[in-house]
Parts: C-alpha cells; structure tokens; sequence
C-alpha cells in the first residue's frame, strides 16, 4: 500500500512534466514558423514593390485618414459606399502614414500582419497531420499549398483589408478543428464577428463558422436542450464580437444619418441620404447552372475578370472539386470491403466534420453574395490542407507528399506566368503617395473639393487644409438632382461660394491646353450642378512624383513609376442650361424604358444620368454596365466595365420599339477584356 501511494504523486509529477515540456515544444515551433512565415511575406512583398492599387486612390487612402480624425458629419459622400465602411481596419495603415514612414517599411509592417494567416493555416494544418509520420513536414506542405494563389500574394504589403482581417478568421477556424475544449468554440465564434464587424465580406464565413461550431457541440452533446444552449451562446458571442468592433462605427453612422449600416439595407433604415434600393454587386457571380459548374474550370485560365480583376491562376480548386467525390466514393468502398495495409490508418483519417462544414456554408454564400476572390482569402487558404487529406485518402501519406510537393510547383508555375499579381505595382518610394508641393491656394483655407469621376481622389483630404469638405457627386455613386441626400450636397455647395474646386483626372502627357479643354467639357458634365469652373485658373496637381532609388534597384516587373495627375479648377455658382436638361430628359426617358425591360440586370434602377449634351451614359453598379445614349449619332449602346466595345441595343428615333424588342442579356456574354473587340456578343 505505500508503495503504491508514493507511485502515484510520482506518475502524476511525470504526466505533468510531460505536458509541460510538449507545450514548451509546440510553443517553439510555432514561433519559428511564425517568424518563417513573416519573413517570407516582408520578402514577397518587397519583390512585389509598392501597390497603388484603384482602391487607394478611391477609399483607402481617405479610410486611413477618417479613422484618425472623424470627418462624418464634413465630408458627404466622399469616396462612393466605401467611404462608409468601418474604417478601422485601416488604423495601421494610417498610423504609419501619418508618421511618414517609407513605403517599404509600411509594406512590410502590414505584410507581418497578413502574415498570421499562415501561422493559423499551419496550426490547423498541424492539426490534421497529427497522425503522419512526419507531422510537421505534413504541416509545411499543407500551408506552402494554401498559400500559393495569386489572390492572396497580390494583397501581401498591400492596403487591401481582406489579408489584414483573414488572421482573424483563420484563427476562428483554428480553434474550430484544433481546439480540445468546447469552451473555446465561442471565442471563435468572437473572432468571426469581429472580422465581420471590420469587412462586410467576411459575413460568409462568420455565418459558416457559426454553423461548424454548432456542428461541433451536436457532435459532444446529445440532449436537444444543451444542444440548443449551445448554439444560443455561439450566437450570442458573434454578436458580441461584432458589436465590439463595429459599435461605435454603427453609432456615429446612426447619430448622422439616422442608420446603423448606411447606405446598406436602407430599404430598412430608410435614411433620407440614400437610395432604399439596396446595393448588389454581382460582376463574378455565375449566373446559369453552366457557369456556376464551369467555374472550377475558369479558375484555371489566364484570364482576368473570372473571380477576380487580375489574372489570378489557380489549379487547386478544380483538384478538390475532382477529387473531393472520388476520396469520399473510396472511403465508402472501404467501409464495405476493408483492405488492410501499412498505410491504411493515414489513408482512413479524414477532414472533420466541422472543417467540411464550414467550407461548404461559406462557399455556396460566398457564390451567393460576391464570388469575389479577394473577399475570399480564407478558403484559398484552406485549399492546401484540404487537398492534402482528400489526396492523403487516396493514395496514403508517402505518395501524397510527393505528390502535392509537385501540385506545390505546378501551382506556383502557372501562378508565376502571369508576371506580376499586384493591382498595380510600383517602384518603392519614401512615402506610401509622394507629392509634389500643392499650391498655397488649396491649403490656406478651408474650401469645398467637388470631385468629378468614378474615382473620388478622396486621400486629397489628408493633403490639403483640415477644415476642407470632400464630396464625389458625381462617380461611383451620382447624386439625383433633388433625389436622396441632394439637400446635404446643396447646403454645403451655398456654404462655399467662392471656395469651390473642381477637380477630375488627367493623363500625365496632357498639356495645358489639353487640360483647359478637358475642363470645359466637365463643365457640361456639372452643368446640373449649377457649378461652373474658370477654366483659365485651373492648376495641375501631380503625385507619386518621387521615388526612392535606394530602397530596391529598379526593374520592370515592379512597373513604371507615374505621376497621377490632377486638374483642380475654381468654380463659382452658376445657372443650369435650359438646352442640356431637354437633352438630359429626353436621354432619361429613353434609358427609363430598358430599365423597365431589364430591371432585374439594369439596376440600381433610375440612378443619376450624366453627359456632355449630346453624349449621355448611366452606370449600373450591379454587373458593371454601361448604358449610353448618343443623341447626335442616335445610337443607344451597352457595355460593361473593361470591355473593348460596345453592343448596340438600339437607335434613338426608334427607342420605344427597340427597347420592347431588347433582350435582358449581358453585352459579349458577360465576357470582358480583348475577346470583346469588334462587336461581337
């Protein structure tokens, strides 16, 4: 009996010295792929070079600014829907550009951050290997495979959101598969809400690991009622989540425009600064069984505007949707007839239940919502692990090493061909956005910035007097005279007078004249705005004028470094033109009439129309279309954003009669880029 006594303290002591030194173990190998991963990231992204992506110039850049100084209630409307999205996944973005850090160092700060999406996907990955012979090789390989899309190394270093929330997201799914304890399942429902709560586009996967997690707890519980506790608390931490980071933002929105989500759902809120038709973006999503199927397939070509707008490559997801149904066919073959084998415990371990689950809710709502493949990063992660356990299945550990070392290399090959994933790459500089010295007139004193364009150079903010209103009428999103929110544009127009600039893009080769004759054509474009510019004072603004030529040599792939050039013009009240608004009426009546044909793929329907006089075009945000209106030419043609040429649909003597006949079909088949030329449909 006493030796027996003393045996157990002792047996106890060993278990937790055991634990101890296999915790200190797991803790240090995490840290050095941690750091692997870090550092992999700051070099690719250096490689890549800076990203002045169309986003910058549109959001980020004036996200970045609003998220340090609250410019809600001054500006409206100043960078389109985006404007109004919680800017505090740009704070370290802003802070770093407020301390005027080099470019290069503030890539490779967010590409740290970007980085823990990687430490999380090995971890998961770790996990699922547990068994393997070699885990941690297993590991490796898993994350290397998932990290090889072009999708996620364009965002690396760049200040696209979608990578800097991922960790986030991927550290949800982490403690999803990995964790031992239950309890841990509603601070993963946390970390879901709170990626939602930073970027709208993560709400498929929060709703996705909402729906693993209870998933999980039917699997440990089974009586209804612990069950049905279970999932309450789940759904009460998401919320919690949510609300910690997007409370104080829903807040400030609802205290100025009377809505928690403006301009979302403001067919609910129903604020009078915006549309209630609420804003549905489906450039991407299939829209027949044919391209729902053929999508895997799509995925695979060097095209640009399949799921995303670059050339973004990828075999990975046409192996899984292959492959996934033949390993699951097999393991109920084996369920049947049972062979035994070395290697037939590798070949029996399969992904877990909640890990599957979770994949399929959040890919049928991604497709659903956006088949954006930026917004999702975290399933392009979890491709590599998951192709590995699918192949694993199949042909047992050994041979799925070799075989996914070199799916590794063809994925990166291919990925690789396409030259540069960035959006727009750049040479580094000592500033994210170098300027040449605006002109004392732009920063002395408050003034009223009118931006004209489908980009609003809203990050002009940062750069000019503090106390200065930004406002983008006419661009993405275009005020309708006396429509939602043109009372708030007008009030703080009369606010103004005297102080206004207009200001739009110009190439860099313009010239002087080209500049002078630019501005009296957008003159007739904010004729409606009872605006008017002094086209003889109008004063070129130039940025990204410098670059750093000792941060990295200079070379090709890293793109020509341009200046963006900016036309900034004075501009006084003025009266509308009685003849523009006949024409503006008549254009408007004769888009009026398609929209009602096609409503369904001509919307937000009755937007704001915009011209010249002769030449008026309407922009509807849903598939990206163009529908124009040349009264001089009679023609009425459609388009959709980066298409060659445009459809004709219609003449103008006959617009009643040809819009009854008009087929509610996508311009070129929805296709875009060079295979769009010479009229085809």
């Amino acid at each position: 009996m006493k030796t027996s006594t003393t045996l157990a303290p002792r047996q106890s002591l060993l278990a937790a010295v055991a634990k101890r030194m296999s915790l200190a173990s797991t803790t240090r190998e995490l840290v050095r792929v941690g750091l692997m991963a870090a550092s992999c990231c700051v070099l690719l992204s250096l490689a890549l070079g800076r990203d002045l992506n169309w986003d910058y110039y549109n959001y980020h850049g004036y996200a970045a600014l609003s998220v340090l100084h609250d410019r809600l209630g001054q500006d409206f409307w100043p960078a389109g829907i985006q404007g109004y999205l919680n800017p505090l996944p740009f704070l370290p973005f802003a802070w770093m550009q407020q301390a005027a850090w080099p470019s290069a160092v503030v890539a490779s700060v967010l590409a740290v951050i970007q980085s823990l999406s990687l430490l999380a996907l090995y971890g998961i990955s770790r996990h699922l290997a547990r068994n393997d012979s070699r885990p941690w090789l297993s590991a490796t390989l898993m994350t290397a495979l998932g990290a090889a899309s072009c999708v996620f190394a364009s965002q690396i270093g760049s200040t696209f959101v979608d990578a800097t929330t991922a960790p986030l997201l991927m550290g949800a799914v982490w403690l999803l598969v990995a964790a031992p304890a239950n309890r841990s399942l509603f601070f993963a429902a946390g970390l879901s809400g709170a990626a939602m709560a930073l970027k709208w586009t993560h709400a498929p996967f929060a709703v996705g690991l909402l729906m693993a997690a209870s998933v999980r707890l039917m699997q440990t519980h089974t009586t209804w009622p612990v069950r049905a506790r279970g999932a309450a608390l789940l759904s009460l931490s998401l919320l919690a989540g949510f609300l910690l980071f997007y409370g104080w933002w829903g807040w400030r929105l609802h205290q100025e425009f009377g809505s928690p989500l403006f301009p979302l759902f403001n067919g609910i809120f129903e604020s009078p600064d915006a549309t209630a038709e609420s804003a549905s973006y489906q450039r991407y999503v299939p829209q027949t069984w044919t391209q729902l199927f053929s999508l895997p397939l799509r995925m695979f070509d060097h095209e640009p505007w399949v799921y995303t707008e670059i050339m973004a490559p990828d075999v990975r997801p046409l192996l899984l949707v292959l492959l996934g149904p033949l390993a699951w066919s097999w393991a109920r073959y084996r369920k049947i007839r049972p062979i035994h084998t070395p290697d037939s415990a590798s070949k029996l371990q399969a992904l877990p239940l909640p890990l599957v689950v979770f994949v399929l809710v959040s890919t049928v709502l991604w497709l659903v919502t956006s088949t954006n493949g930026r917004y999702a990063t975290p399933l392009l992660l979890l491709l590599g692990p998951m192709l590995y356990v699918v192949i694993r299945r199949l042909i047992g550990e050994r041979r799925a090493l070799l075989v996914c070392t070199l799916l590794l290399l063809v994925q990166v090959g291919h990925a690789a061909a396409t030259g540069n994933p960035r959006w727009n790459p750049s040479q580094w500089s000592d500033a994210w956005l170098p300027l040449a010295p605006l002109p004392s007139s732009l920063t002395r004193q408050p003034q009223l910035f009118v931006v004209v364009g489908r980009q609003s150079e809203s990050y002009l903010a940062a750069l000019v007097h503090r106390g200065s209103v930004f406002v983008n009428p006419i661009g993405l999103v275009s005020l309708r005279n006396d429509g939602p929110g043109w009372s708030r544009f007008t009030s703080r127009r009369d606010e103004f007078v005297g102080r206004t600039q207009v200001v739009f893009l110009l190439n860099p080769e313009d010239t002087r004249a080209d500049m002078v004759l630019k501005a009296e054509g957008r003159n007739r474009l904010i004729d409606r705005l009872a605006l008017k510019m002094d086209v003889e004072r109008c004063q070129r603004l130039i940025l990204n004028a410098q670059d750093d030529p000792h941060t990295l040599p200079k070379n090709t792939f890293l793109g020509n470094v341009r200046g963006r050039h900016l036309a900034s013009c004075p501009a006084v009240a003025a009266t509308p033109n009685a003849d523009l608004a006949r024409n503006r009426a008549l254009a408007t009546e004769v888009m009026n009439a398609f929209e009602a044909r096609c409503p369904a793929m001509l919307s937000p329907r009755q937007t704001q129309i915009e011209g010249n006089g002769n030449s008026w075009e309407r922009y509807y945000g849903k598939f990206d279309l163009f529908l124009s209106v040349d009264l001089a030419s009679g023609r009425i043609q459609l388009r959709q954003e980066r298409q060659v040429d445009e459809v004709l649909v219609g003449h103008v003597p006959m617009w009643r009669r040809d819009a009854e006949r008009f087929t509610c079909q996508l311009p070129h088949g929805g296709a875009r880029g060079i295979s769009t030329m010479a009229g085809g449909q």
